[in-house]
């Protein structure tokens, strides 16, 4: 089969030699791949920023694609439906799995990373992993469904008040996707805020007040539209010291910050307006299955995915993709890469 090979960073070749994988276990599913988006973890293992258990690596997981082949004890899935992945790996029996936190495994991984993944023709997958999805949402915009279901995973984090207000800082996929669960969660003002006028425009058509972030009056606009209080939830998406600072100051007292953005450390944390604010900080991690099944029902209908794509490649290309996003991050939103053809 056809797939894109890394065999150390930033040596990526296709091959249309590689060994299709095959069913071996009850469990497992085949899947045809149509659709795979390039995300921030694929370019940092590209890089060898984020390096895998061993080269050489098929990357790729937030894909789509067709079943194809299922073993003998899957009944979840049938050869033709379509099917969105999930990424994250879980071993079903640690505390966390056990617990309905697969997202935390003990023994977890990803696929693209710790084994092989979907910038490929074919891939076995656990049952757990291929959720379906409707025909009236394409296989591209089913690969951000991926994102997706990391946003809502967030969202379990913290109990949302009715009517209340959040900031979300940065607009790339998930900021913005931030933004719209936001909107569709009932808050009565939702801040979008960054420095792309382009990012801000989609963010104010997904129904957010825009904000360039370099605005020096910014903290007052939003003092003025939440009774001089702050935000209810502040949402950083970038994880760096300014933007982690921003949330801390824009969100009200005794707020919710979550930190969504990954980041290995920052310079300077402000700890004092934690404690002076009594303020909620969070993290999040990846997503678990019921994340996909809320997401197809939240953006299945008239809440459309596309205009999040703003590159459509064949795989080809894909280190060019790569690169491009590498260098200049904040001219792309959602990469797809097409792969297999869902009439053939």
């Amino acid at each position: 089969m056809k797939a894109a090979v890394l065999r150390a960073p930033g040596d990526l070749v296709i091959k249309n030699d590689v060994p299709e994988p095959v069913v071996r276990l009850d469990g497992q599913v085949k899947v045809k791949i149509i659709s795979t988006a390039v995300c921030g973890t694929d370019v940092s293992i590209y890089l060898g920023k984020m390096v895998p258990p061993r080269y050489p690596v098929i990357q790729g997981h937030e894909s789509a694609g067709i079943v194809v082949e299922v073993g003998g004890s899957v009944r979840g899935v049938a050869p033709g439906d379509r099917v969105v992945l999930n990424p994250a790996l879980s071993c079903g029996r640690c505390y966390h799995c056990l617990n309905g936190y697969t997202n935390l495994c003990e023994n977890g991984g990803l696929l693209g990373r710790d084994v092989d993944g979907t910038f490929a023709e074919y891939v076995v997958v656990p049952e757990v992993s291929a959720i379906r999805v409707p025909d009236a949402i394409g296989f591209d915009d089913a690969s951000t469904l991926n994102a997706a279901a990391t946003v809502l995973r967030g969202w379990d984090r913290f109990d949302f008040p009715p009517g209340g207000t959040v900031a979300v800082i940065g607009l790339g996929t998930t900021g913005l996707l931030h933004a719209r669960v936001a909107i569709l969660s009932g808050a009565s003002s939702v801040f979008g805020i960054t420095r792309s006028r382009w990012k801000l425009d989609i963010a104010q058509g997904f129904g957010a007040i825009p904000l360039n972030s370099d605005d020096a009056s910014l903290r007052e606009r939003i003092l003025e539209q939440t009774a001089l209080r702050g935000v209810d939830v502040a949402i950083d998406t970038v994880s760096s010291e300014q933007t982690i600072a921003q949330a801390i100051d824009l969100v009200r007292t005794g707020g919710t910050v979550l930190l969504f953005g990954i980041a290995a450390t920052v310079d300077r944390f402000p700890v004092f307006a934690v404690y002076r604010k009594e303020l909620k900080i969070l993290g999040s991690r990846a997503m678990n299955r019921d994340g996909y099944e809320r997401a197809v029902r939240l953006f299945g209908g008239g809440s459309n995915l596309s205009s999040l794509i703003t590159h459509r490649f064949e795989l080809e290309r894909l280190a060019e993709m790569f690169e491009a996003s590498h260098r200049n991050p904040s001219a792309s939103l959602r990469m797809v890469c097409h792969i297999g053809n869902p009439a053939g």
